[in-house]
């Protein structure tokens, strides 16, 4: 596996509004169900 910097930016979930870091693709789990840094409603599909 590929990483630059600290973390592999590919597997990470955004929030659609502020771009925070809300989840984690690669183990399927989306951290939260509001972001906590906006409060914009999370949801995952695949």
């Amino acid at each position: 596996m590929y990483v630059s910097g600290d973390y592999d930016i590919e597997y990470n979930m955004y929030c659609p509004n502020c771009n925070n870091v809300v989840g984690d693709y690669e183990c399927d789990n989306l951290w939260f169900t509001y972001c906590p840094k906006c409060g914009q409603k999370l949801k995952y599909k695949e």
